[in-house]
């Protein structure tokens, strides 16, 4: 059963590694939290705090992470591939060899965001 998780403050929580696949966020704190190859698969991640979030390699496949702040986030090497980051706030985030394969970027604050070799194909 997926694990219901909203609002609640994982702020600088060591989750590396976690498996969160399908579980609900929604609204929670995770700013700088370590999530480095957490499974996030599918999870419902809306409007919630993952400024500073370490998110090095982690699979956010299918995750919906719409209105969230990831300002200054380490998304590098993540798989966000069919996510959907609109109205997401991703200035100053990481996200150097991403993969954002058909990810809805619509309205996604992209300011100073380092994008370096990321795959944006069909987003």
């Amino acid at each position: 059963e997926e694990a219901d998780l909203t609002n609640v403050d994982l702020s600088d929580a060591e989750l590396s590694g976690a498996y969160l696949g399908d579980a609900n966020l929604a609204g929670a704190n995770l700013s700088k939290a370590d999530l480095s190859r957490a499974n996030l698969n599918r999870a419902i991640i809306t409007d919630a705090d993952l400024k500073w979030t370490n998110l090095f390699g982690a699979n956010l496949c299918m995750a919906d992470l719409f209105g969230s702040d990831l300002r200054k986030a380490n998304l590098n090497g993540s798989n966000l591939g069919q996510s959907v980051l609109w109205k997401a706030n991703l200035s100053e985030a990481d996200l150097s060899t991403a993969d954002l394969r058909q990810a809805n970027l619509r309205e996604a604050i992209l300011y100073k965001t380092n994008m370096w070799s990321t795959n944006l194909e069909n987003a």
